[in-house]
């Protein structure tokens, strides 16, 4: 269970062309200005100039004027930014860190590991909701997961993970890892771990009085999600995504903070 104690969660799309449908909005890449014409969501806005890069919104709504498009913006009662948005297209690296298992390929970042890999990229958090896209290829293990873990510097450390054990049905776990792997609250998926595309995202709300955790994955018309209070929760600007025991794809990465 050790390798289990990290993790972030995943979103998983088909790549057409260069846009890939199907998914949330996203910004300004961690590691310089992001490719000209690239269009993530395929709506007909390159991504440099759309307030939702990672989903479709042609007609740029955005009800609150705080430039993040409706379709990704939290909340249309509070200011957000697009605080990360990295498409990962060839050479793009906006990684501190990528673990065995990790390399880059065209327009996306693959994952090919029998065992825990974790991507480690800085970022603003605070209130935020964190989401990526990937496309799940092949299981390598009867043991797999794919999951989202928001750096803190307290512990028990809150996460958020979609695990197959081999044994039960596909778990969608939020959890408090310590010297015990804790699930505090799960909802089964389905049996397998469904492959192809799937959309996850993590929303770490209220954390300056109730700091809770939701956490959601979409695997084709299905939506399933998990939530728990969080007590004592306090995120650094560093966020790992992990994938175990999988073949994948990740196509993006996006991160939306509320400006206070």
């Amino acid at each position: 269970m050790f390798a289990r104690s990290i993790g972030l969660l995943v979103t998983l799309v088909t790549a057409v062309a260069c846009g890939r449908l199907g998914f949330e909005p996203a910004r300004a890449a961690s590691d310089g200005a992001l490719p000209p014409n690239h269009d993530e969501d395929g709506d007909g806005r390159s991504d440099d100039d759309d307030n939702c890069p990672w989903i479709s919104n042609a007609a740029q709504t955005d009800a609150d004027g705080d430039r993040v498009g409706d379709p990704c913006d939290p909340s249309n009662t509070a200011r957000h930014r697009i605080s990360l948005f990295a498409p990962l297209t060839l050479g793009s690296n906006p990684f501190q860190r990528a673990d065995a298992g990790w390399t880059p390929s065209d327009d996306a970042w693959s994952c090919n590991s029998d065992v825990f890999a974790e991507l480690l990229i800085a970022t603003p958090l605070g209130e935020s909701r964190i989401t990526y896209g990937a496309v799940l290829d092949a299981r390598l293990t009867d043991t797999h997961a794919i999951s989202i873990r928001p750096m803190t510097t307290l512990t028990p450390s809150y996460f958020f993970e979609m695990f197959d054990s081999g044994t039960t049905d596909v778990q969608l776990v939020h959890t408090t890892p310590g010297p015990i792997y804790t699930v505090v609250e799960t909802v089964p998926v389905e049996a397998g771990f469904p492959l192809g595309a799937v959309t996850a995202s993590l929303d770490i709300s209220d954390t300056a009085t109730t700091p809770r955790m939701t956490g959601e994955v979409v695997v084709g018309p299905n939506s399933y999600s998990v939530s728990e209070l969080t007590p004592d929760f306090v995120p650094t600007a560093l966020l790992g995504l992990s994938c175990w025991g999988l073949q994948m794809r990740l196509n993006y990465v996006a991160v939306v903070t509320q400006i206070n």
